[in-house]
């Protein structure tokens, strides 16, 4: 077992996840490959446009000067396919894994010129009859009609790039009796227990566990009955 898990991340590490989809691109996908973005604003809690419904049994924290760029509606839904095309990751096994996703997400966006932050939701989360924990997915600013408001980009729950608000109303179900914690943090942060490290850079651990994580996850997407042995190395990987 421990020379297949060595073999994986060596693979893994080794291997170029930088390679574009097979897929043919759209042209608005072209057009936002080859562009490099430099509008950025700081996220501030009254930009959050959240409802009554959103807000009710949610804490809301934003790490300290937060900023993201900023991009249009048609643009991000470009790059939502853009991330959606990159088939290494396995955005179709949600059992767990949202760690590694995320990090993968946000360090393609990185090279696009986008500054990302996360989304960490906490709390009693269902979602296709799966309870987690916590889940996480990357963010940007988004303008459509004179609004700008977080958009987050979360393949394995939405087929599109959706508003803030309605992703963490989608996870919540709408709980009266819940209690949730929604944390906005830098795209550094890889773990809900590290919100408040104030990161300024990726850390390479973080990184051999996207890799590795990534690489595992693939193996057993579109599997449903897992063996708990599998599913405790799993969790040893990204932890």
């Amino acid at each position: 077992m421990r020379i297949a898990i060595l073999k994986i991340l060596l693979l893994t590490i080794f291997s170029s996840f930088t390679l574009h989809s097979a897929l043919a691109e759209s042209a608005d996908q072209r057009e936002l490959l080859a562009s490099c973005f430099d509008t950025e604003k700081n996220l501030l809690k009254e930009s959050l446009n959240f409802s009554k419904r959103t807000n009710f049994g949610l804490s809301t924290k934003i790490e300290s000067n937060l900023s993201l760029s900023i991009i249009n509606e048609t643009q991000a839904q470009a790059l939502f396919q853009v991330l959606t095309n990159k088939r290494y990751i396995p955005f179709d096994y949600v059992e767990m894994g949202c760690e590694a996703r995320a990090h993968e997400m946000a360090r393609i966006m990185d090279d696009m010129c986008l500054r990302s932050g996360k989304a960490f939701l906490m709390g009693d989360i269902r979602y296709r009859s799966i309870g987690w924990l916590h889940h996480v997915a990357p963010i940007l600013l988004v303008e459509k009609d004179g609004i700008t408001q977080p958009y987050i980009f979360d393949p394995s729950v939405f087929d599109k790039a959706v508003p803030l608000s309605l992703w963490s109303e989608r996870l919540k179900r709408g709980k009266i009796l819940g209690r949730y914690k929604l944390a906005l943090t830098s795209q550094f942060v890889f773990m809900p227990s590290e919100i408040d490290a104030n990161l300024t850079d990726y850390r390479i651990r973080d990184i051999v566990k996207t890799k590795a994580g990534l690489a595992l996850f693939s193996l057993y997407e579109g599997v449903r009955s897992i063996p708990e042995t599998t599913i405790k190395l799993l969790k040893k990987v990204i932890k």
